[in-house]
This record gives structure tokens, C-alpha cells and sequence, in this order.
């Protein structure tokens, strides 16, 4: 019997599914149905059951595709960073997921940022303070729903959900868990002075695990339709973005990583390093790739920005100047991170090359573009083989993008 390997993309919209072969080759693919988003006030939250069902119905959209004498070996996860929810005594949610796009604790983080606690929090964890992340989305329910606050027992992300609901442990990964900002980044250890901010305990968060080791067994079906998971091994995996990285290869000191989406994000790999080794505004994670770390600036809505001066710019001036100016932020950025040895676009500016060729000419460097959506959930599949020896690190295999293509530096300057 042959056997496959599952990665799961645990989005904000959707779950995808990805059965990669022992080889790295992509057997099949899957979506699942969107997941809601509740907004409002502030609010930006998600049912957890609702994220479960998700990653249920993209991996029974999944089955059928695989051959029927394939047993799947293992199953890792990508997941959104930052989203967290208080869990009762029976280990199920007391409410919704607040995500990464919740403002509710804008004036906690000011509060930080005035006092002196919001440097603390970066120098222990390796994130700038900001609303929808862990500990600032804990603090407002602290202080606005004591009620909920003090019946809490645990505080979990995403991914930790899912894997209790395959494997009913508890398990979060060293890569998702800075999105947290209750860990020490230096040690990869939950920090008693950063949950001593929020008045929690360390023993109320999830056991800390490196991306690729082994969790548990799924030892009977999670739900209808997925008796083929009865044996596979659950493993840990990391943040959607790491993840993303990984997928495209870029594992190396100087490899760098522009998501240009709606929000633009560039993420430079280090070997080595600590949130002192970095610029300010910066925010440091520790990569899949062992031994390695990610650094990432946020950079602005320069997607949405885009699209706002597209649709009320009819000569197209304004809307060269916005793109200019946002290829002109990415050439700071870099060179705050020193020397870059490639450099990859991703996101819906990466769609023709217009924008890659401004962002090529802006940074020196020769733009790789890919288009491969499914990447975040492949590399967690890779993820998924380390932790069962398939393969022996994630250098072990090469995932090669549906779509890719190379623009040059000089390009930039024949487009006027």
C-alpha cells in the first residue's frame, strides 16, 4: 500500500487541503466551503466549530481523489497567527476565535505603547504589541468580560483546536505561537512575565512543540466521512507565512518574501537571531526550517489602496504614483534587512508584471513571481513527512510552484 502525505491551510476564508506523495509530488486538492467572518464594532471573530467543520469538509473534498490503496501516513498543519479563544473545563470553546483583525484593544496596545510594557513585550517576544494578536485580544476580555476571563481554563489558537478535535491533545508550535506574544522567542519557552501581563498562568496554554515532531494518532474518526485518517499521525506545524516560505524554497539567510496582497508584508529569513538584532518595527518568529527565524515588517494596505485609486482614477496617474510609492517603502525595508540574496513576490499584485517590475527596479534584485495558492498547505504536508521520517528534514524535498517567473531588475526602467 502506498501512503500520502495531508496539509492543511487553515485560512481566514477557506481550508485547503493538499496529499503530497512520499516524493513531494501533489496527489490531489481541495477547498473548503468560505468561513464566516463576524464584524462590528471592533469585532473580527470566527466560530471555532465552524473552522473545525472547515477542516473536515476539506479533507472529506479530498479523499475521493486519492487512490483507493493510499493510506494517508501523516498530517500537519498552516495556520492564520494570532487568533485565540478561552476554552471551559470541557475543553470546548466559551467564544469565538477573536482574529488577527480584531481593533477592540486598539487602546490597550496604546496604553502599552505609553507605559513602557509594549517594548517589554517586543524584547521578550519578538512582536511589536498590536490589536488581534494573543495576549492584547486576552487583556480585553480581562477587562471587558471578567464573567468569561475567569471561567477560562485554556487559551488556544486555531490549529491547537483542530488538532484536540483529530487527536484530543493539546499542542501549539514554536513558529504560531510569537502570533501569541506569550512566548520568550529566545528560549521557544511560554513567558510567566508576558502571561503575568494578562493575569494568566503558563499551565493554561498548550504544550510548546517544534514544527515536524509527532503529536498524537487519530485513533477513530473525527467525524463522518473520515475513517481513512484512523492511523495517521498528527504533527505539528507552523504559521500560515512560515509555511509559505517554506513552500517556495526560501529556507536561507537573505532569501526575502514580499505577500502582496491586500496588506503587504515582507519577510526576510535569518539564520540567527533575537529581537535585538533587529530594526525597530520589526517582529521576529521562528521559522519551520529549524534552526532559522523569520523577520517581518508590515508594510500597509497598499493592495487596497491600489484598488480604491483604480476604481476613481481614470488616467491612471494617481494610481502610478501609489505604486511607486509602495515599491519605494519595500526598498527601504530591505535595506534595513541587509544583504538580499533573492527576493519573491506572491498576492494579487504579483498577478501581471506590473508591479513586480517597479518592485525589481526599487530593490536591486531580480523579482521571482509565483502563483501557487495551495504552497502553506504543501509545505505543512512536508511538515507532516519530517514528523513521521518520510523525510528527513524539510531540506529534504523541493516543492515546485504551479506558476513562477522571473523578472529582471532592469525591467523596470523600459516601462515608460
Amino acid at each position: 500500500m502506498t501512503v500520502a502525505l495531508l496539509g492543511l491551510d487553515l485560512g481566514t476564508t477557506t481550508v485547503k487541503a493538499v496529499a503530497l506523495t512520499p516524493t513531494g509530488e501533489t496527489i490531489c486538492t481541495s477547498n473548503s466551503k468560505p468561513i464566516a467572518l463576524h464584524r462590528g464594532n471592533g469585532h473580527a471573530t470566527q466560530n471555532g466549530d465552524e473552522i473545525v467543520a472547515a477542516a473536515f469538509d476539506a479533507i472529506r473534498l479530498l479523499l475521493p481523489d486519492l487512490p483507493t490503496h493510499t493510506s494517508i501516513a501523516a498530517i500537519a498543519m498552516a495556520a492564520q497567527s494570532g487568533s485565540v479563544a478561552p476554552f471551559g473545563a470541557d475543553d470546548m470553546p466559551l467564544t469565538h476565535f477573536t482574529t488577527w483583525m480584531d481593533t477592540r484593544s486598539d487602546s490597550i496596545v496604546d496604553r502599552w505603547l505609553e507605559d513602557g510594557t509594549g517594548l517589554r513585550i517586543a524584547e521578550v517576544s519578538g512582536w511589536q504589541p498590536g490589536s488581534g494578536l494573543g495576549l492584547s485580544s486576552i487583556a480585553w476580555l480581562g477587562q471587558n468580560r471578567p464573567d468569561i476571563f475567569n471561567k477560562a481554563c485554556r487559551y488556544a489558537g486555531v490549529d491547537e483546536f483542530v488538532v484536540h478535535a483529530l487527536t484530543g491533545s493539546w499542542r501549539a508550535n514554536t513558529s504560531n505561537a510569537s502570533g501569541m506574544q506569550l512566548m520568550n522567542v529566545h528560549s521557544a519557552q511560554w513567558s510567566q512575565e508576558l502571561c503575568e501581563v494578562v493575569r494568566l498562568r503558563t499551565d493554561q496554554l498548550s504544550a510548546l512543540t517544534r514544527p515536524g515532531e509527532s503529536i498524537d494518532t487519530v485513533t477513530e474518526p473525527p467525524a463522518a466521512g473520515l475513517e481513512r485518517l484512523v492511523g495517521a499521525t498528527v504533527v505539528t506545524g507552523g504559521h500560515d507565512q512560515s509555511c509559505h516560505a517554506l513552500g517556495l524554497g526560501l529556507t536561507r539567510q537573505g532569501d526575502v518574501l514580499l505577500a502582496a496582497g491586500t496588506a503587504w508584508v515582507l519577510t526576510a529569513i535569518a539564520d540567527h537571531s533575537t529581537p535585538t538584532d533587529i530594526p525597530a518595527g520589526m517582529s521576529v518568529s521562528h521559522h519551520v526550517a529549524p534552526g532559522r527565524f523569520t523577520i517581518s515588517r508590515y508594510l500597509g494596505g497598499h493592495g487596497a489602496t491600489a484598488e480604491a485609486v483604480r476604481q476613481h482614477d481614470a488616467s491612471g496617474k494617481a494610481l502610478d504614483t501609489a505604486m511607486r510609492s509602495a515599491s519605494h517603502q519595500v526598498e527601504e525595508a530591505l535595506a534595513e534587512f541587509g544583504q538580499v540574496t533573492s527576493l519573491t513576490m506572491v498576492g494579487g499584485a504579483a498577478t501581471d508584471d506590473t508591479w513586480p517590475r517597479l518592485v525589481a527596479g526599487a530593490a536591486g534584485v531580480p523579482v521571482r513571481v509565483v502563483q501557487d495558492h495551495a504552497l502553506p498547505a504543501k509545505a505543512a504536508a512536508v511538515l507532516a513527512g519530517v514528523g513521521v521520517g518520510i523525510f528527513v528534514d524539510v531540506d529534504d524535498v523541493s516543492l515546485a510552484p504551479e506558476h513562477s517567473r522571473l523578472i529582471d531588475q532592469q525591467a523596470e526602467e523600459n516601462l515608460s
